[in-house]
Parts: C-alpha cells; structure tokens; sequence
C-alpha cells in the first residue's frame, strides 16, 4: 500500500508490503487509521477468506485485526466519530451487515435483516444505510453511545436499481450534506 500528498509533488510512499492481496476499505475522519481487508486461503479446496485490519498511520504502524474468521469480511466503514465499524460477512451463507466497536475487541452484531451490502454512515452518525439484494435502500436509526450500539428497525427508503458488480461495494456513497450517489441500471437497458 502506498501514500501520496496531493497537494504538493511528492513521490509515493510506501506504507505496508504483503506477500497477499490487500484492498483499502476506508480512512478514518481523523486521518489515523486504514481499514483495509486481506485475502487469506483457508484451507485446500476451500474457498478465500477475507479478514478486516486496521492499520495506524503513526510512527508505530502497528497493525490491528480486526475480524479472524474463515468467511469473508468485506466493505469495512468507519462511523464520522471513528467508534464503530460497519462491514459485510458471508458468514450467514449470504452478504449481510454487522457493526463492531473501533478499535476493538467488541462484540459484533448484526444489522441486516435478509441480507445487506455497501454499509455507508449519515455523515453526522445517526443512521446507518445499507442496500438490500433486491435493491432496496434501506436505513437504520442509530443512537450510539459509550461502549452500547442500539440501534432501530431497518426501514425501505426507496428502490435504487442498483448495478451489483465485481467491485463489491463501489455502487453507493453519502455525500457530506447527506445525498446519495449510487450506480444504477438505467431502466431502457438489461441489468
């Protein structure tokens, strides 16, 4: 993994080598940690497994695991106050969303209801929005606090006809005034 200052002309500088496949999920607000998911091979004959790590930008560059299970862990996001982080697992059989405490340990749990992908946080904290298999955006009401995650129901906002592809997770943002950009299927053409 490498870092380039784009205010300025600057080389890249490297900050992690691996001799296995790692994918950047996220920045903390703060600028003090990468999460990002590393491949790892289970096992012969079993599939890859995807853990989550965090990565701090200090001197220290002191790594942080933060899931270590045999299923894939993916699409991590860091809530705006760097407490919780939102991913996907497959654990379940299929894609669905769970949050955990930041750094950790913390007990994980679930927040999807019949599956969930491309977890993304309101900007101010309050919610936290999901997409459904079927294309459903979906919101959940947060109210986090201390060591606690309560959090509501998840309820439909609306259909996005949303365009799952190969790079899991790259079909929905929140800009920081709370709009969503999100890939869609134009309707004149076949998903």
């Amino acid at each position: 993994m490498y870092r380039r200052d784009i205010d300025v002309v600057a080389e890249d500088t490297l900050i992690q080598e691996a001799d296995v496949e790692q994918q950047l999920s996220d920045w903390s607000n703060d600028g003090r940690y990468l999460l990002y998911l590393q491949l790892e091979f289970v096992g012969e004959g079993r599939p890859l497994a995807a853990d989550l790590w965090a990565l701090a930008l200090d001197a220290t560059a002191t790594k942080t695991r933060i899931t270590n299970t045999a299923f894939a862990e993916v699409n991590a996001r860091l809530s705006p106050d760097g407490q919780w982080v939102a991913y996907e697992s497959n654990e379940s059989g299929r894609l669905e969303v769970y949050v955990q405490s930041f750094p950790g340990p913390g007990r994980r749990q679930p927040v999807s209801v019949g599956g969930g992908r491309t977890a993304r946080w309101k900007p101010d904290g309050t919610e936290l929005f999901y997409l459904t298999p079927s294309g459903d955006l979906m919101t959940v009401p947060v109210a986090a606090s201390g060591g606690a995650f309560p959090f509501g129901a998840p309820t439909r906002l609306f259909h996005a006809n949303v365009e799952f592809t190969q790079g899991l997770g790259r079909i929905l943002n929140i800009s920081p005034d709370g709009r969503f950009l999100l890939k869609v299927v134009p309707d004149d053409r076949v998903p």
